[in-house]
């Protein structure tokens, strides 16, 4: 099994387990002369078991991370914090930038004029910047999931 179809597995894994997690919640009370939809304590097993196949994987998915190499400098695991850390970044530059448009009008020339400090063509140079790099890791991030097999 590739890397990339673990981490689609882990993510219908999440899903089924959010699931019954709900069903267990609908059905942990009933009517008294009525049936149960579904018995929740054998679907507290089925929830057992869906975390310890995610759990499982996980495991697989992170000792493959760690051993593969991204470059000739980094892990894949590594990769993907500087990743999640310059999408990150990138969303404080653009909060920071939404901040700057999101300035108040004086209603009358007594009032004190607000001055940006903010220097709006840098951060906008560095949001953009930061953006791609992490748009081109995630690509070889994708890339590298699709060729490398799970450990």
């Amino acid at each position: 099994m590739k890397l990339a179809e673990a981490l689609l597995i882990k993510s219908k894994l999440d899903e089924d387990i959010y699931n019954i997690s709900q069903r267990i919640n609908g059905n942990i009370f009933y009517q008294e002369g009525t049936k149960l939809n579904e018995d929740p304590n054998k679907l507290l097993n089925d929830l057992e078991e869906a975390f310890n196949k995610r759990e499982d994987l996980i495991f697989r998915i992170n000792k493959t991370n760690h051993e593969t190499l991204f470059d000739d400098e980094i892990s894949l695991a590594n990769a993907i914090v500087k990743r999640n850390s310059l999408i990150k970044l990138a969303s404080y530059y653009k909060s920071y930038l939404d901040a700057a448009n999101s300035r108040t009008d004086r209603y009358s020339s007594s009032e004190i004029r607000q001055l940006l400090a903010l220097d709006y063509d840098e951060c906008m140079n560095r949001l953009n910047s930061t953006s791609e790099k992490a748009r081109l890791m995630d690509i070889k991030i994708q890339e590298i999931n699709w060729l490398t097999e799970l450990k």
